[in-house]
């Protein structure tokens, strides 16, 4: 079993829709390609394993190239609300994270692909007899 890191620095572990139309994450990078801010490979490594409201959807649509461009971009909040403190929570394959002042939501499965390895199917804090090293739910990956 492995952990997984995404690069917007969550430890993973898991969640559970399953849905890929909820994911999404493609409308987001073409209106950030479409700025130049962000390569295409980029894009879909850096958002490819989130799962999206409809509000950030459009706040991301609506935004402008400059707005794409800066640091931090206007609709972070709306995208990956702020939380406070560490914490996971599995629903299903799907996995809600507070990981530096940011709540990034997570579908397994991608995350295990990031890593060039197979979700388990189990999202939790304990996978047989192994235990998560922080003793929060996680993706168990293969």
């Amino acid at each position: 079993m492995i952990l997984v890191v995404i690069s917007l620095g969550l430890l993973v572990g898991c969640g559970s829709n399953g849905n890929e139309d909820d994911r999404r994450y493609p409308e987001i990078c073409d209106a950030i390609i479409d700025c130049e801010a962000m390569t295409k490979d980029h894009c879909m490594s850096v958002y490819g394993p989130f799962v999206f409201l409809d509000e950030c959807i459009q706040a991301v649509k609506q935004a402008s190239c400059e707005e794409h461009q800066q640091a931090p971009p206007p609709y972070l909040d709306t995208c990956f609300p702020p939380c406070m403190g560490i914490d996971s929570t599995c629903q299903g394959d799907e996995i809600t994270v507070c990981s530096q002042g940011r709540t990034k939501v997570s579908l397994c499965i991608e995350v295990c692909k990031i890593s060039g390895k197979d979700y388990t199917g189990v999202c939790a804090n304990q996978y047989g007899e192994e235990m998560s090293p922080t003793g929060l739910d996680m993706c168990w990956c293969e």
